[in-house]
């Protein structure tokens, strides 16, 4: 049990899958709930890939200047992503809907196909500092997938799962992606 940081007073800390690597701050405290994920995502073949939380400017702009979140659809069948919904720290709800998607005309997600949710100046927003966490639920309100961040996201950079290892805390990118495969680049990160 260790931690690097000094995450101040009334923050809750999370264990990661490999006991040796350092706890992270919660996004939110959970006493006697279950813990944020820090990006597993069991049976699942939709995924969140690449999150802008702190755009250049006002958060609250439309796309493309405004905070969006990407999906993509690794899975051999299309899915329909009408009645899913994002929750950002435990408490925050966005509904996806074909207006929300880039793009289409339609909440449908093909296969291999990377689609960007735009949050579109609406009360749902993602923190820029301190961490955050997102989830993607389905229509029955199943957690498909779930990230976690808990560095303080510089304005412009978007965050993605380390290509070395996609479980653990997500990192800025390089740049940022929208709608495309995140990049790749060697081990030092």
């Amino acid at each position: 049990l260790h931690w690097v940081n000094d995450f101040g007073t009334d923050i809750s800390l999370i264990g990661q899958e490999n006991v040796s690597s350092p706890w992270l701050n919660s996004p939110y405290n959970t006493p006697g709930q279950p813990n944020p994920s820090s990006g597993s995502a069991t049976d699942a073949d939709i995924f969140i890939s690449e999150v802008m939380s702190d755009p250049a400017g006002t958060d609250t702009e439309s796309y493309p200047d405004g905070e969006w979140i990407e999906l993509v659809n690794f899975g051999n069948d299309s899915a329909d992503l009408a009645g899913w919904n994002f929750v950002a720290g435990g408490s925050r709800n966005f509904n996806i809907d074909a207006e929300s998607i880039i793009g289409k005309n339609n909440t449908t997600i093909e296969s291999g196909e990377y689609v960007v949710v735009a949050v579109n100046s609406s009360s749902f927003y993602l923190r820029n500092s301190n961490g955050d966490s997102l989830e993607l639920r389905d229509g029955s309100d199943n957690v498909i997938h779930s990230i976690i961040w808990s560095i303080e996201v510089t304005e412009g950079e978007s965050l993605f799962a380390p290509p070395s290892n996609a479980s653990s805390n997500w990192i800025q990118t390089p740049w940022p992606t929208p709608g495309a495969a995140n990049p790749i680049f060697g081990t030092y990160f």
